[in-house]
């Protein structure tokens, strides 16, 4: 045994010769293989030797912090992962490990440490992992950065301020979310997207964007009560559905290139009172964007209640009649354009063509509809909770008319009240659910023919074919109880509640925050308040559930939970096992 060791050090010792020979000053402090995996810090700590580059190992620095990595990129550059051993709380991570460059870097690596200040290296080009990491106040990232990935600084809420190298073009969905004291970020020239929910749920105080950007995701700089005032760059050209969300701005500065203004993306902005650099038509184009601040309430014109854009769209109506006439001239009904109106009547003229979707969602107390055979498609929701519509005529016309998912749901048309005029429609979706005319409760054959002469007969379209093979879980959702905490994951990613938070209720069942279902579901979801209904769709999935119900809609069908969605200290709170299981997830459960 003793001739055994003499040899190998002798071999060692001819290897150290012939590397010294070739690698010239690089030096290599590494753990051996066997030592790596003993989680013994001391000899982490001491050893030191001069060996060829490994595929893995262990790195210490001048100051006792020790780095695992990895080679990576075809022996090119290092990695360094998670699960180092950190002493110091100010950083500075290596720029070189075995003479490589550092390209990437995995945050876990101050995971569950107290390192206030960190630096990335100057040769980094992609990071990731700093997942709420609490402790963290400073962060420089290197010019040269190319990739923060999504979620990297999520729920660092002692993280303070920023600055975006301008080698990043996209800062990634989720990337910032939930940072509770970030005040400042300074962006460079050369970004080009800031992702959804990318800042949501900060501190921002000023934001000034950089002149290369051109889009803005929904929920970009939601929930940022602190800015007060924000000047879109000429650059921007579309700014997406609430990515201005409950903002605290009080002005607004556009410009006339802007080409898209989604919905909502200024919605719930209660203190904007100005709004600049658009022209008239861009204001009734966009008008659902910031229809409920109050400089739209400011600009309102009661004797032209119709907003109505260069296309003949009608946008919206701010009126208060009890009787409408839609002006002629009109093409399309927008989305929400009468949604939650208190009337009783609307007129529709020959003009229009299109109703979207949610157009007249939740005018209760709407009787009567007659649709001109002008109209060739009403979208999803259309009509959906006019309790009281009872009386609907379809004109009659040779053309298949488009009728949309749940279009009618919750009225009270009948058998009696549906006049069809024979007019032939798409019902692939179900459009009268939960009425009369469901198939749940009423034949097909209850859809009467009016006394209107037969019409050429023109073809339906078939129904789509159904699946053969049941299809793969979208993404799974955990859910877990620890210490007395529900904790909730989606696909991995913990999801963060920075004042509702989820709880377990009378019936064992975990109800979530209705506001993080959007984020953790990646969804949209619409409350009406005054039906106490949550409306949630993803891509071609509709999910309705009503407060106090047992009974949820899954498109078109009806599914009775165990439990039912609540109001609990004026938030809303909805099943997340069944919303989830709704959206095609798979659902785990774990108490510890």
């Amino acid at each position: 045994m003793k001739k055994r060791s003499i040899a190998l050090t002798a071999v060692f010792t001819a290897l150290s010769a012939l590397l010294s020979a070739n690698a010239g000053t690089v030096n290599w402090t590494v753990l051996a293989s066997e030592q790596a995996n003993t989680g013994d810090n001391a000899a982490a700590e001491n050893i030191t030797s001069t060996q060829a580059p490994s595929s893995s190992g262990r790195y210490t620095d001048d100051a006792g912090n020790i780095y695992r990595y990895s080679i990576i990129n075809d022996g090119a550059a290092v990695s360094i992962d998670g699960k180092s051993l950190i002493k110091s709380t100010e950083i500075v991570l290596p720029s070189y490990i075995e003479g490589l460059p550092v390209e990437t870097v995995d945050g876990n690596v101050i995971r569950n440490t107290n390192v206030t200040s960190i630096t990335l290296p100057e040769t980094c080009k992609k990071t990731y992992g700093f997942l709420n990491n609490t402790t963290i106040e400073t962060v420089t990232l290197n010019e040269g950065l190319e990739i923060i990935e999504s979620h990297c600084f999520e729920g660092c809420t002692s993280l303070t301020s920023i600055n975006i190298p301008s080698s990043i073009t996209i800062i990634e969905k989720d990337t910032f979310i939930n940072c509770t004291s970030l005040k400042h970020v300074k962006f460079s020239n050369g970004l080009i997207t800031i992702g959804e929910r990318a800042f949501s749920h900060c501190d921002l105080i000023d934001i000034k964007l950089p002149d290369t950007l051109e889009t803005i995701y929904g929920k970009g700089f939601g929930f940022n009560s602190s800015v007060k005032e924000i000047i879109i760059p000429s650059s921007v050209k579309t700014i997406c559905n609430s990515a201005f969300i409950k903002c605290g701005l009080e002005k607004v500065q556009l410009h006339s290139g802007i080409q898209t203004l989604e919905a909502g993306a200024f919605s719930g902005c209660d203190n904007l009172k100005e709004i600049t650099g658009l022209t008239d038509s861009q204001i009734a184009k966009f008008w659902l964007a910031y229809n409920d601040t109050p400089w739209a309430k400011s600009i309102v014109n009661e004797e032209e209640p119709f907003i109505i854009d260069d296309n003949n769209n009608l946008v919206a109506y701010v009126g208060n009649e009890n009787n409408i006439v839609i002006p002629d001239g009109v093409e399309v009904i927008g989305q929400d354009a009468f949604s939650g109106k208190d009337m009783t009547s609307v007129t529709i003229p020959s003009s229009v063509t299109k109703i979207e979707r949610t157009a007249f969602y939740g005018c209760e107390n709407l009787e009567s509809i007659t649709i001109p055979a002008s109209v060739n498609s009403i979208g999803q929701l259309a009509f959906s909770h006019c309790t009281k519509l009872k009386n609907i005529t379809f004109e009659y016309s040779k053309g298949i008319l488009s009728l949309g998912s749940s279009a009618f749901q919750f009225t009270a048309v009948t058998a009696d009240t549906l006049n069809t005029n024979k007019r032939k429609y798409t019902d692939q979706q179900n459009p009268f659910a939960n009425t009369a005319l469901d198939p749940e409760y009423a034949p097909s054959e209850t859809i009467l023919p009016s006394g209107s002469p037969e019409p050429e007969e023109t073809p339906v379209p078939s129904a789509s074919a159904q699946p053969t093979e049941i299809p793969e879980a979208a993404g799974e959702l955990d859910v877990s109880v620890n210490n007395g905490e529900v904790l909730i994951s989606v696909n991995g990613s913990p999801v963060t509640f920075p004042d509702e938070k989820p709880f377990i209720d009378s019936n064992d069942r975990t109800q979530i925050p209705v506001r993080a279902v959007a984020e953790a579901f990646d969804c949209n979801v619409d409350w009406n308040g005054d039906t106490q209904t949550v409306t949630i769709t993803k891509d071609d999935r509709l999910i309705v559930l009503n407060i106090g119900n047992k009974n949820m809609q899954v498109d078109k069908e009806i599914i009775t939970m165990d439990t039912e969605a609540q109001i609990i200290n004026d938030r809303t709170y909805i099943p997340a096992r069944f919303v989830g299981e709704a959206l095609n997830m798979k659902v785990n459960w774990d108490n510890r």
